[in-house]
């Protein structure tokens, strides 16, 4: 067990390693949704404040990149900041990632690159993935409540066990031997 945790934080520490557990937390099930969105809501929220305080589009781009904090969205705001550089419009990265990029983000950020309203459209879109981010873990919390309940019971009940089972054994050879 030792082993195999040490063999996979040496694997994280590398590139391709750091870059293949991205993607996969990305994957799972209940936590891939989540992240998606914190990460969306996060980035949103960044590049709006960065580009309504005139930061030139690129410089924004980078450190969007970085305020990502999971590589494969590093690798698509890299993507994005190339085509801004280039002129060209940045929305096809995330058409083409449907995965990280929902259908409805992306659209609205093409309207708004059409419209050249990307700080407003931005702040809106990083304020709707926040309020998603809180309803996602109110239900994660509500859905977990029950079984943190059977949990700690069930742990109650064998530390009960544990005390009481001793304590009667002993009384029982303490009044069969008298």
């Amino acid at each position: 067990i030792v082993g195999t945790m040490l063999l996979f934080r040496w694997y994280r520490t590398t590139p391709d390693g750091h870059y293949r557990i991205d993607e996969w937390i990305l994957r799972l099930p209940l936590v891939g949704p989540m992240t998606r969105t914190f990460i969306l809501a996060r980035v949103s929220r960044g590049l709006s404040v960065m580009l309504k305080n005139s930061i030139p589009l690129d410089d924004a781009l980078s450190i969007t990149a970085q305020l990502a904090a999971n590589d494969v969205y590093q690798k698509h705001f890299r993507e994005m900041r190339a085509q801004a550089v280039d002129g060209l419009p940045m929305f096809p990265v995330m058409a083409g990632n449907p995965r990280q990029f929902p259908e409805q983000y992306w659209l609205q950020f093409r309207a708004a690159e059409d419209k050249s309203k990307l700080k407003e459209t931005l702040n809106y879109l990083g304020e709707m993935y926040n309020d998603e981010v809180t309803t996602q873990v109110e239900g994660l919390t509500t859905a977990i409540e029950p079984i943190l309940i059977v949990f700690l019971g069930g742990v109650v009940g064998v530390i009960v066990v544990s005390v009481f089972l001793p304590m009667t054994t002993m009384m029982n050879s303490i009044g069969s031997g008298s």
